[in-house]
């Protein structure tokens, strides 16, 4: 009786301490039989939750009225301050305007928030107040007064850069009618000394039309609302992305000679549908798996299906090991890896499932139809390898996919430039050769296994010298920009 007793009372405590094992220890996936379950790492969801009562306990509010999935993690990574979202699409900009009412009813100027972001699209805002010009100009009457009541709230506007499809599909009357209304919201609160109208039709409008992304890098409009927000005083010199009623006319006409072009910058790019694409590198590629991935912009310009397997911090030299973590990884693509194993080892990689559903449509294809975007160097470069070393790494990752794969077509990037330091001293920016012996090597590698090569430096017109407009600050990743720039050039590339 008393045996049994304390066996049970130690079975029940083993019951209780293992399931506090396993909370905070979750089991890693062994034989792949939940893999299929995961959700992909490509995948955004967006916001739906409201905001919640202010309470004056912060200091920026942001609320959209178009699409947004921006957060509060996001914008105090951006701007460093705390803040209070409205994540949810509102439908309208009158209930954006009540909702902010509503909010703000009864909020002490010393609680009131500093800073304000309102992503508004004048042209829906114009055609839900029943295209009348006079009742979209009442609408906007919740930033007049939220502005010139309350003198010391920084309010920021981000007008959507829609995509010039949309633009192009207008009518001349809508075409004229959409001009109208980012003209209309310029006037109306041009009058405004606290308040700056953000505008950003990005170059050939492939870029998406949300102007603050989840776990997006820093665009140019997020820099200089970041700049403005910062800043003392708003600098009534500034136009950088900035839409002033001295320049919105100018601005308007020169979108809609945009839109008018879209048919022949989307020619341009190469039509890979029914191709396959693997990019395999380090944090170039692997640092970004949204919307604003290279892998991304490649494929909404291409068609192509893309397979992101980028991982941060990887070298060439790490991934050719096949004892290393990427290197179990790379040879699990090639078959060459048990999925036990596979899964054991890389399973907290970012790349993990991306790795996984490449390795299935290999197995599928057998490589045909496929390409493959081979891009490391600074890892091996930061790491202490030599570019003997990494030379040897890549011809023999080249080798490997041309070995299991050999109707695939393959293609190698080199380093591109940084504006870095290393331990602590910053690398020469005068001689343009910064990794200039990484760039060399990794050519070296494409013409001795009679591969493609392209520099990204001279192929896709990176330079040192602007380097900064493509960077992010780290002075080493692509920003937005630089990773649109780098999915245009290899769209442009394969068209030839």
């Amino acid at each position: 009786m008393i045996s049994g007793v304390v066996f049970g009372a130690l079975l029940l405590i083993f019951i209780i301490v293992y399931s506090i094992y396993r909370a905070l220890n979750p089991r890693k996936i062994r034989y792949g039989e939940e893999i299929s379950k995961l959700p992909s790492v490509e995948h955004i969801s967006r916001g739906n939750v409201n905001a919640f009562d202010y309470s004056g306990e912060t200091d920026a509010f942001i609320a959209c009225m178009y699409d947004s999935n921006v957060s509060d993690a996001v914008f105090r990574t951006y701007f460093g301050y705390e803040s209070i979202t409205v994540t949810r699409r509102m439908s309208s900009i009158r209930l954006l305007g009540t909702g902010m009412e509503k909010i703000f009813e009864d909020i002490p100027e010393e609680s009131f928030p500093r800073y304000m972001v309102i992503g508004i699209d004048p042209y829906a805002a114009l055609v839900q107040s029943c295209s009348n010009s006079d009742l979209y100009r009442k609408q906007l009457g919740f930033i007049k007064e939220i502005a010139s009541g309350h003198p010391d709230c920084r309010i920021l506007i981000t007008l959507p850069d829609d995509t010039a499809e949309k633009w192009s599909s207008f009518d001349e009357k809508t075409l004229r009618q959409a001009r109208s209304s980012y003209i209309i919201t310029v006037r109306e609160l041009s009058g405004l000394e606290n308040v700056r109208i953000f505008y950003n039709p990005t170059e050939e409008w492939v870029l998406y039309s949300d102007c603050i992304r989840e776990n997006g890098a820093y665009s140019p409009v997020l820099y200089n609302i970041d700049a403005h927000l910062l800043a003392l005083n708003l600098d009534p010199e500034a136009t950088d992305h900035l839409l002033t009623i001295d320049n919105v006319n100018e601005i308007m006409d020169e979108t809609i000679e945009k839109a008018g072009k879209y048919v022949e910058v989307r020619g341009s790019y190469a039509d890979l549908s029914g191709k396959d694409v693997y990019f395999i590198g380090d944090s170039i590629f692997g640092n970004f798996r949204d919307e604003t991935a290279v892998s991304s912009f490649f494929r909404d310009m291409t068609g192509a299906e893309v397979y992101n397997l980028g991982e941060g911090g990887m070298s060439a030299v790490n991934t050719a090991n096949p004892a290393s973590d990427i290197g179990g990884a790379f040879a699990y693509l090639l078959g060459k890896e048990r999925l036990q194993t596979f899964s054991g080892r890389c399973y907290e990689f970012k790349s993990y499932y991306s790795y996984w559903q490449a390795a299935e449509k290999l197995k599928e294809t057998k490589g045909e139809n496929s390409v493959f975007i081979l891009e490391f160097g600074l890892n091996d470069y930061f790491g202490g390898k030599t570019e003997d070393e990494f030379r040897n790494a890549m011809n023999t990752l080249i080798r490997g996919i041309r070995s299991t794969y050999p109707d695939g077509e393959i293609l190698v990037l080199s380093p591109g430039y940084i504006l870095m330091y290393n331990d602590g001293t910053m690398l020469p920016t005068g001689t343009g050769s910064v990794l200039q012996a990484y760039r060399d090597a990794a050519a070296e590698a494409a013409s001795d296994n009679n591969v493609r090569f392209l520099s990204l430096t001279e192929d896709f017109g990176f330079t040192q010298e602007d380097a900064e407009k493509y960077l992010l600050p780290d002075l080493v990743h692509y920003n937005e920009y630089g990773r649109y720039l780098l999915a245009q050039g290899l769209a442009r590339y394969f068209k030839k």
